[in-house]
């Protein structure tokens, strides 16, 4: 099954995403659009870094556009509401299509057809909202082809701000994990072997939520008390606003430094202690005491990780920190090194490829305005 999918401004987060589970191969990438070749269906509905997704209706050689409409008019039926998005053709050349497109369709019907230009995800997810009959198509150099889609998947941006800003229990102090990164790292997971995804440093709840929206059952554990009571009642909403399964949950107060019981087929998905909240005014002296206090809490947990793990082979996805004015934290495999002694190897989460995107065993998240951005690596412990 052939798909298009958009992969907004960091390509290779969908690049990792959506080849983390080996069944799909991405053939080609061109201005923020991956050509998947996947060997069963995707569910766009957990992917975090894939904004939009189209199926490949049929591809040509040639840049004919009467071809590219009868493709579409020829595989669509009663149509009411739509767009055209592309890769390469000019506003103006969309615009003559959908106009073309219109004249078609309106042959066919009674009903009134009119079409809207395509600004960014949000136009497509609000006009989406309006009516579930709305529909789309995509026209995409890829792979020295012109492939001709049906609009299939939008993220739903509504569930997202729900699940991010509208929960009961919030603090900043605690990083805020985005829901969409969460998704992410947890799509990373090879899941064919893992039953429960751990997070013991779980904050607000964020990653066991996902977790579960991914089919997996969640743990949840936090040194601070006061976490545990918020992740509940987070769960409390959850349950009342996405139908949430209270049983697949587990919660409770653990230090993640000395943690002595591990579920059944798990895998670790976290991202802990990210320092102290910064103003951008701090002296290197100060980031760089503040970021050995923080190295030194990932350094325990791993090895206490170990201990209680040591004749397990399990995975690690975990966001680190990495300070805007400290050169010194920009290397996760360096900083984290002496974690080879211990039976973790990072593996490579952006495969090699040959699309212009580097491959790589670190994914760098970051904006503009924050001083602290995450390294997210993922670690395979190989049994003692």
């Amino acid at each position: 099954m052939l798909y298009v999918i958009k992969s907004g401004r960091n390509p290779e987060f969908a690049l990792a995403e959506v080849t983390s589970k080996q069944t799909c191969t991405v053939l080609d990438s061109n201005r923020g659009y991956l050509l998947c070749d996947a060997q069963t269906p995707i569910n766009f509905n957990v992917c975090g870094s894939v904004p939009m997704a189209f199926t490949v209706i049929d591809k040509f050689r040639d840049n004919d556009f009467d071809s590219f409409i009868n493709c579409i008019t020829s595989n669509t039926n009663e149509i009411k509401r739509y767009f055209v998005d592309s890769n390469y053709l000019t506003p103006k050349q969309i615009q003559l299509i959908s106009t073309s497109l219109k004249k078609k369709f309106k042959g066919r019907t009674s009903s009134k057809v009119s079409f809207f230009n395509v600004k960014n995800t949000a136009s497509v997810f609000n006009e989406v909202k309006k009516s579930d009959t709305t529909t789309g198509f995509g026209i995409f150099r890829l792979d020295r082809n012109y492939y001709i889609c049906k609009f299939e998947f939008v993220q739903n941006l509504d569930s997202y701000t729900l699940r991010d800003f509208h929960k009961p229990f919030r603090d900043a102090k605690l990083g805020m994990l985005p829901p969409k990164l969460a998704q992410t790292m947890i799509g990373l997971l090879p899941k064919k072997t893992i039953h429960t995804v751990y997070d013991p440093f779980c904050g607000t709840g964020t990653v066991c939520f996902e977790s579960v929206l991914a089919g997996y059952n969640s743990w949840g554990s936090d040194i601070l008390e006061s976490n545990i009571d918020g992740s509940n009642l987070n769960l409390e909403f959850f349950i009342e606003k996405f139908s949430a399964n209270k049983s697949l949950f587990n919660y409770f107060q653990a230090d993640a430094t000395t943690l002595k019981k591990l579920p059944e087929n798990f895998a670790i998905v976290t991202e802990g202690y990210l320092g102290k909240p910064k103003k951008g005014n701090e002296s290197k002296t100060e980031l760089a005491m503040d970021f050995k206090s923080v190295v030194s809490i990932y350094n325990n947990f791993f090895l206490n990780l170990h201990k209680i793990a040591f004749k397990k082979k399990f995975f690690v996805v975990i966001s680190v920190p990495e300070f805007k004015y400290l050169a010194s934290t920009k290397n996760p495999e360096k900083i984290f090194a002496n974690l080879r002694n211990y039976g973790y190897i990072f593996r490579t989460v952006v495969p090699s490829n040959r699309l212009g995107i580097d491959s790589s065993r670190v994914l760098h998240y970051s904006r503009e305005d924050q001083f602290v951005s995450r390294n997210i690596i993922c670690l395979e412990h190989i049994p003692g």
